[in-house]
């Protein structure tokens, strides 16, 4: 069920690009995979394989069986996102890669649209099934504003915010969020993980 977050399961950090590294350094071995669903922020690139020699697994939606137009929206569906995780841990099997985690950023980035909770479930309904860490990066959580002209637009959903009982286990669930975009602060250098992990919360504390 949800409930407030305590103070011991928010670590501070010095940004979100610093989190990113950080996770990857804790959760993966060289060689292993976190997948991503493309279009992707090119930062990632540089973020994950850069310590840890992560390797990035991105989730292409084109070619999917009967599911939506074959657009960028598709991404945002929720069966497409079963179908195309599926199809692409299927190709990590294939090539010898483990995977260890999924990462979101939602609102997306750079396709600028929120994630339904539909779509959100769906992705972690996947990351339980495989017992994958799921990462969300919330860090334009407060850039979103009403649309006059698309009233009927989505709206920002943390992940926090999701009923995921049954789904996956909550500590798996790993949210980053910093000031550098809603406040136009990147020179602050600041972030911050919200699990409920205590190892994983102990081991990139441990690297800050």
């Amino acid at each position: 069920s949800l409930a407030p977050i305590p103070p011991s399961q928010i670590l501070p950090y010095s940004s979100i690009s610093a989190l990113t590294d950080a996770l990857t350094w804790s959760i993966c071995n060289e060689g292993e995979g976190i997948m991503i669903p493309r279009p992707l922020y090119t930062g990632f690139r540089v973020d994950i394989p850069q310590r840890s020699r992560g390797v990035i697994v991105p989730v292409s939606f084109s070619g999917l069986d009967h599911v939506g137009e074959g657009s960028l929206d598709d991404v945002f569906d929720a069966e497409a996102n079963a179908q195309a995780f599926e199809r692409a841990w299927r190709k990590c099997e294939e090539d010898g890669i483990k995977v260890k985690a999924v990462l979101l950023t939602n609102p997306h980035n750079p396709l600028g649209k929120c994630y339904p909770a539909s779509a959100v479930k769906s992705v972690a309904k996947f990351c339980g099934k495989h017992g994958l860490h799921l990462i969300c990066d919330e860090i334009y959580a407060l850039s979103v504003f009403e649309n006059r002209e698309n009233p009927g637009v989505e709206t920002f959903t943390s992940i926090l915010s999701v009923d995921l009982e049954g789904l996956i286990d909550e500590d798996m669930v790993h949210v980053m969020y910093g000031p550098s975009k809603d406040f136009c602060a990147n020179g602050l250098r600041l972030g911050a993980l919200c699990s409920k992990n205590e190892g994983l919360i102990g081991a990139v504390a441990s690297l800050a």
